[in-house]
């Protein structure tokens, strides 16, 4: 079966045929999010693109949620840090928790060793 090939908006190659379409406007998506508090102040607020920068929203609630733990928590919430920061390395790898400090971002040594593999593949 032939396809035609072109560019889409992002500049990657798309490919039009019946069984694939180029996934370009699902991963340009935004994503504009607001946290707010019970009163209604502004918390944080995320502009992102696609799907794929959703986990940074994550791991800055997930930070947001260690910092009051360890702050006002009980003795019992604290205890169970250590379990929680597992269940994260475990669902989406050891370099979350790096990214986890940052709130989600990644710091410039996590960037530098990223880029730096990528580049040897």
């Amino acid at each position: 079966m032939r396809h035609s090939e072109g560019k889409c908006q992002s500049g990657r190659i798309q490919c039009h045929s019946s069984f694939y379409r180029c996934k370009c406007t699902v991963l340009n998506l935004p994503i504009d999010l607001e946290i707010r508090s019970r009163s209604g102040e502004r918390i944080k607020h995320f502009t992102l693109q696609g799907p794929q920068s959703v986990d940074r929203i994550l791991l800055w609630i997930w930070r947001d949620l260690f910092v009051t733990l360890l702050t006002s928590g009980t003795a019992r919430d604290k205890e169970k840090i250590p379990d929680m920061l597992e269940d994260i390395e475990e669902a989406i790898g050891v370099e979350s928790l790096e990214r986890l400090l940052y709130g989600g971002r990644a710091s410039a040594y996590l960037s530098y060793h990223v880029k730096r593999k990528a580049a040897h593949l």
